[in-house]
């Protein structure tokens, strides 16, 4: 067991049956060698603020090599439960590299986002190379994105067969495209052919040609626009989206090189372009067409858009036709699937809890036109597909906290009507920060998919960089029906304001991905137990710093009952109560530390029950010293930690020890804090200042136990045989299952 992982290599195991501990070593070791021997990752690099991981992934679209991505991560996400993944998607025609950029920490990982980098097949630089060949954004290409965002979800192992929680620290909670200028057509043909299986949260879109005609530029490009177009005519069709250009002075000069916008070659000859001074001649003056770049049949040939096509062919421009500029058949087959156009109302099938922000400025990086009809018919694209919450541009407040400089921005709201009349009023000015608009809108809408808030201009993002919902002191932890947890937070601040006045705490119900459900936090200070009422509509705090047990009203926080409202019937009062239970009866079980005892009372205050001297520490078997944690066992004995007397003792309803474990020497507890019994009999006890949680038997046996932790205060064995412990020095709570492997956690903590 010597090459155990760190979370496996301190777990003991005994009193199992011979074929049980061997197949336990085999399981270990089988899982050790897949985590440290089979997962070498070919590049790690430090990055400020964290760590590059470069891997390949197998996919069908590069059977040689896989696709190379790179993943770019904080060490901190943004969340307690984990981090998004934003996938890069390169615009233009390029192939996409993952080559890390120089300089200071990347601002994407500043914002506690995991960058993701890829190569389309056949792309990439040097040693970082995909494998396949570039088809041109064709299918290989879709197939690619699709494969990545399957292995962020865990669906695809990469080519050493690790996954991503091989591979990155934390878990990955969403997934998210950001598509660059042509990367949008890529990104969103990609969820619309494979959004079942590629499971997509939300889409960022920046200044997309949404459109053939925008892609090719028929229209005008950044530099020279195009007088054919005729303003205000783009719209959407069942083919896509369509605008109206007057081809009468379209010309084909079949012996010219183009001069213009375009990944034409300069060796090519035959030009496409606009007569614009009418000379018959083709010259600078003129508007060149551009085209992109499509293999058929093994040739590689110039595509022009369709319509510029279908204008060639109506006129009888191009005579005889060159075998390197596509067909109009060739054509229409080549744009089916590189034009976002045709996609929205199938992505949203396809997802349709998909969420989007369109981004658009003033100065294009590419269009000239004064209608800006590529942002106005993407945003209306998805808008009339149905989609349930988009904007146009990122929140001013989450431009402000990712730009960290004063902006004009401009604000508007969400779900708003976009037309060729407002357009300009709703446009990023002129000099807004391209990437950071970008890394805007994906910090904001992975914030809005987290807390499934969805109002419009904010005064402050939704949600602090690096886990805001940190836990200071985790006391005790519950794992309730619904799946949620539990926990109470015992202060507001470190542990080294103990003595300093009120320390806070804090309450919270959150699900498995860390979300907070509720929270409670009114006046309570260094609370250490809470549990909720058999109805779930209630929970029970034990206030320990206010010296009081209170039952509070989960729906409007008000106070329901309070031990200092009521006088105890043997005239004494509750002094560092660190624990409280619901019994069936409608009565309390409350463990009193610094009273040294436990007791039972009812609502008004008469002691039931008692077991401990009041104020009065001892060792024997009628005295306690600090105990914490006590439970109402189903044979109506109680359990007690005895925390400084470091044993773990069990009560009978008359007040006689029963059973007790108290181990000396090198086998001896210090400080235990909790004591559950479990169903097979055995007793789970946190070891606090061991830094262990342990498994005994009746006989006194360790059977079971899980060290590597800081002055754990509470663990609970769960239904799935799990068990949730409350790591307080490490401020975590960690589910570990039965062989030791941390399972869950929250918050992610990189220490």
């Amino acid at each position: 067991l010597s090459n155990q992982p760190k979370e496996v290599r301190h777990v003991t195991i005994r009193n199992v049956s011979l074929f049980t501990l061997l197949l336990l070593v085999v399981m270990i070791s089988l899982g050790s060698a897949a985590k440290d021997s089979s997962c070498p990752r070919e590049q790690v690099q430090p990055v400020t603020g964290g760590w590059a991981v470069l891997t390949w992934i197998p996919s069908e679209a590069a059977p040689d090599k896989g696709i190379v991505v790179q993943l770019i991560y904080p060490e901190t996400p943004r969340y307690p439960a984990g981090a998004p993944a934003v996938v890069a998607v390169p615009g233009a025609d390029t192939t996409g590299s993952v080559t890390l950029r120089k300089g200071p920490i990347d601002p994407w990982i500043e914002q506690g986002l995991v960058r993701v980098l890829f190569a389309f097949p056949g792309g990439g630089d040097g040693a970082t190379r995909s494998g396949g060949t570039y088809d041109h954004r064709g299918l290989a290409s879709l197939a690619a994105v699709r494969d990545v965002v399957r292995f962020l979800r865990g669906e695809l192992p990469d080519h050493n067969g690790c996954t991503i929680t091989d591979l990155i620290p934390y878990p990955i909670i969403q997934v998210g495209l950001v598509g660059s200028s042509n990367g949008g057509n890529t990104a969103v043909v990609a969820m619309g052919l494979f959004g079942k299986k590629m499971e997509v949260d939300w889409y960022v879109g920046w200044e997309n040609p949404a459109g053939v005609q925008f892609t090719t530029v028929d229209i005008g490009s950044r530099n020279k626009p195009n007088p054919a177009y005729i303003p205000g005519s783009c719209r959407l069709t069942a083919d896509g989206a369509v605008c109206d250009v007057d081809y009468s002075n379209l010309r084909w000069d079949p012996s010219a090189s183009p001069m213009g916008w375009g990944p034409q070659r300069s060796w090519e000859k035959g030009v496409l372009y606009f007569d614009l001074n009418g000379n018959g001649t083709y010259d600078d003056a003129d508007y060149t067409l551009g085209a992109y770049i499509g293999e058929f049949a093994g040739m590689e040939k110039r595509v022009y858009s369709t319509a510029v096509l279908e204008a060639a062919v109506a006129r009888g421009l191009i005579d005889p036709w060159p075998e390197d500029v596509a067909t109009l058949d060739e054509a229409r087959s080549y744009w089916e699937i590189r034009d976002m156009s045709r996609y929205y109302a199938r992505v949203l099938e396809q997802l349709p809890n998909l969420r989007a922000i369109v981004i658009g400025s003033v100065k294009d990086h590419v269009q000239a036109t004064p209608d800006y009809p590529h942002i106005v018919l993407h945003y209306q694209g998805w808008q009339e597909a149905g989609i349930d919450w988009i904007r146009l541009n990122p929140d001013a407040a989450y431009v402000q906290a990712v730009f960290k400089r004063p902006a004009d921005l401009v604000d508007n709201d969400a779900d708003i009507q976009v037309t060729y009349s407002n357009i300009l009023q709703l446009l990023e000015p002129e000099g807004a920060p391209d990437e950071f608009l970008r890394i805007a809108a994906a910090a904001e809408l992975s914030d809005r998919v987290y807390t499934d808030d969805w109002r419009t201009n904010l005064d402050e993002p939704l949600s602090a960089t690096g886990g805001e919902a940190a836990l200071a002191l985790p006391h005790s932890v519950l794992r309730l029906s619904n799946g949620h947890t539990l926990i109470t937070d015992g202060s507001a601040g470190p542990p080294d304001r103990r003595g300093l006045g009120p320390r806070g705490g804090k309450i919270v119900e959150m699900d498995a991905a860390g979300k907070t459900i509720w929270e409670y936090s009114d006046g309570i200070d260094f609370p250490h137990h809470a549990e909720l009422s058999p109805d779930g509509k209630r929970v029970l705090i034990a206030d320990t710093g206010n010296n009081r047990v209170i039952e509070v009203e989960i729906a409007t926080g008000r106070v329901l009952w309070d031990t200092r409202d009521i006088q105890l019937s043997d005239g004494s009062h509750l002094n560092y109560p660190n624990d409280a239970n619901y019994l069936p009866d409608g009565d309390f079980l409350i463990t009193d530390r610094n009273n040294h005892r436990v007791l039972v009372i009812d609502r008004y205050g008469q002691v039931k029950w008692q077991f401990g001297k009041t104020s009065v520490p001892g060792n024997d078997g009628a005295h306690l010293r600090t105990p914490h944690n006590a439970d109402l066992l189903p044979n109506g004995d109680v359990i007690i930690a005895d925390s400084n007397n470091n044993r773990i003792i069990e009560v009978s309803p008359a007040g006689k020890v029963v059973w007790e474990y108290c181990p000396q020497g090198a086998r001896a507890l210090n400080w235990p804090r909790d004591a559950d019994r479990l169903a097979n009999g055995n007793t789970l006890i946190t070891d606090s200042k061991n830094g262990r949680v342990i498994e005994v038997t009746p006989e006194g046996d360790v059977v079971w136990e899980f060290r590597d932790l800081q002055m754990p205060y509470e663990a609970d064995r769960l239904l799935n045989g799990n068990t949730l412990i409350s790591d307080s020095g490490n401020h975590r709570v960690i589910e570990v299952d039965p062989l030791g492997k941390i399972v869950w956690v929250y918050p992610f903590n990189p220490s």
